[in-house]
């Protein structure tokens, strides 16, 4: 594995995610690790696999890489701290989408 054991969480989140529920043909994964700080090191490997890294001053918690060309992007790569609070919400706010059907229709429209 091209990150080996410094990952130690990897879920699909946001509305790909969701069966049933349209969404932009993008695909979002969140993973987790022990310390953000390791993530400077996963810049190099993660461009050999066309993934580049987007510095967004207003993401505290997480770093960001997509695929893709610029607006055109086919993968998200959220990486943050496993189990911290924006691991947590995102998983919660992918599991609430999960339930009956509606909530994600309403969550769509």
């Amino acid at each position: 594995m091209l990150l080996g054991d410094r990952i130690v969480g990897i879920e699909h989140i946001r509305s790909t995610s969701i069966k049933g529920l349209e969404a932009k043909p993008i695909i979002n994964i969140i993973v987790g690790v022990e310390d953000l700080d390791e993530v400077s090191s996963f810049i190099t490997p993660l461009s050999e696999i066309d993934f580049e890294y987007v510095h967004k001053p207003e993401f505290i918690y997480r770093c960001f890489f997509r695929k893709g060309l610029w607006g055109q992007g086919t993968c998200h790569l959220h990486i943050c701290e496993i189990n911290s609070s924006e691991w947590i919400e995102k998983l919660l706010f992918r599991d609430y989408l999960r339930l009956p059907l509606h909530i994600a229709k309403e969550y769509a429209s």
